[in-house]
């Protein structure tokens, strides 16, 4: 009930996030949704409880669902046309390898610290590390994409 429930909310953090990039720019709007996103999971596993769970749970959700639709955005973006699809395929690639290393990492601090929650509040520590390489990214917000990845021609 809360994962429907918080995910029909969380819907709308695509087109807001969306709006909101356009605006104010990718980068900028990426790093608050991460940032968010990161520290609502944290406080979700590691300490809330009865309104707070789906409080946490929905804002989590939201954000979530903006910072993937804004990364899906940048790759469509900061790619010619004849190489969208490779990025792609790099990008989904990247995030099974992350996904699959955070579950191991996650059974390592499980042991030490004997709970789920615990573990994965802690793993969200390292999540604006991703922002990185974000920032040296040119900002595609406000510009066509032939002024920042028109194709090259052969």
């Amino acid at each position: 009930v809360l994962t429907l429930a918080a995910g029909f909310i969380a819907i709308l953090g695509n087109t807001m996030a969306g709006t909101m990039s356009d605006q104010f720019g990718r980068r900028l709007v990426l790093s608050v949704c991460v940032v968010v996103s990161a520290a609502s999971f944290a406080a979700f596993f590691a300490w809330a409880t009865g309104p707070w769970l789906a409080l946490f749970w929905t804002i989590a959700l939201f954000t979530f669902m903006a910072t993937d639709i804004i990364i899906a955005g940048l790759g469509a973006e900061l790619f010619p046309t004849s190489h969208r699809t490779l990025a792609s395929a790099i990008r989904f690639f990247a995030a099974l390898t992350g996904g699959a290393i955070g579950l191991l990492v996650e059974a390592e601090i499980f042991k030490l610290t004997g709970a789920h929650g615990t573990a994965i509040a802690l793993l969200t520590i390292v999540a604006p590390l991703c922002l990185i390489p974000i920032w040296f990214l040119p900002e595609p917000a406000k510009k066509s994409l032939e002024d920042i990845a028109a194709e090259r021609a052969p």
